[in-house]
């Protein structure tokens, strides 16, 4: 039997998926992230709550600053300095959260999909604080990874108006992430799946299976 993607992933990449997708039911933009530290342990989890509704949902939910690596980040309670700590995020952090990543001291920051548009890997590398922050980048790390979870945060934006410019700036990374992503929106298979309660492994595999068919 050919082993999916899914089993293929390392495990911090697994956890920072599944909070993705935790994203994505929760109506929110599937990002995820986790913080994990020299044994691979995950310490810290948190997923996109930015557009999140629910009852009883993080304090955070529904704010501007509900992203992934903030409510990561917020739930250590670990005196500083955390440099042997390493943030897995499924997108390329924003300005805000690529600060707060450096000021606590992480060590690492791996990414699984570039954003063009609000990614600030390159642009908050030149700041003078970056050198002296000693965290290390890197990624993205698996091509098809990241087109699945591009392909996949594209088909949510779709449902948002005024999302027309964010969209846009993925032609840099793909041309063809915007038309995979809009046949995906036309199939439905996105709310399908969220409405089954569907696991994060046969999301992505019914991602790729369906980006496969054209």
């Amino acid at each position: 039997m050919q082993t999916s993607l899914y089993q293929q992933l390392a495990a911090p990449w697994r956890e920072a998926v599944e909070q993705a997708w935790l994203a994505c039911k929760a109506g929110s933009l599937p990002i995820g992230a986790v913080v994990v530290d020299r044994e691979g342990s995950v310490v810290a989890r948190g997923f996109n709550q930015r557009l999140a509704s629910q009852p009883g949902a993080h304090p955070l939910a529904g704010s501007a600053v509900a992203h992934a690596e903030i409510l990561a980040l917020g739930s250590i309670k670990y005196h500083r300095p955390l440099q042997h700590l390493a943030l897995y995020s499924t997108t390329e952090p924003c300005s805000m959260c690529h600060e707060a990543i450096w000021m606590a001291g992480i060590g690492e920051l791996h990414f699984a999909s570039r954003d063009p548009y609000l990614g600030a890997t390159d642009s908050f590398a030149q700041l003078p604080f970056a050198a002296r922050a000693n965290c290390r980048v890197f990624g993205p790390e698996s091509k098809a990874l990241e087109q699945l979870l591009v392909v996949l945060l594209i088909e949510r934006l779709l449902k948002l108006s005024g999302a027309r410019f964010a969209i846009d700036s993925w032609r840099s990374v793909s041309e063809d992430v915007e038309p995979m992503a809009r046949r995906l929106h036309a199939r439905g298979l996105i709310e399908q799946l969220i409405e089954e309660d569907a696991s994060c492994e046969r999301m992505l595999q019914d991602l790729a299976q369906s980006l496969a068919a054209g």
